[in-house]
């Protein structure tokens, strides 16, 4: 059996080439899932360059507080929150409403 140590979820409805909404969720690590307002907050009405995705992958990484788990440290899983975040924007982004 295995578990997802952390997962996210986004949707980004764009304007052009600008992210006009965009949410954010984590969850794994959570429990419920938690939005990561701040990433957000740093996306909307930004073009996504890999440099803006980036610091919204840290917005992300400092807004979670990962429960203890036994197979990761807080540390990896603040990490990965931030690496699934960006991923899940990009890709949100790219099959985004115009």
């Amino acid at each position: 059996v295995d578990f997802a140590l952390v997962n996210a979820a986004a949707t980004v409805t764009r304007d052009g080439d600008t992210i006009s909404e965009v949410k954010i969720a984590i969850g794994a690590i959570h429990t419920p899932p938690i939005r990561v307002t701040d990433a957000e907050d740093m996306l909307r009405g930004q073009v996504p360059t890999d440099a803006l995705l980036a610091k919204a992958a840290d917005a992300v990484a400092a807004q979670v507080n990962p429960r203890k788990d036994a197979r990761a440290s807080q540390d990896y899983l603040r990490h990965c929150a931030g690496v699934v975040a960006r991923r899940a924007v990009r890709s949100a982004f790219e099959r985004g409403e115009i």
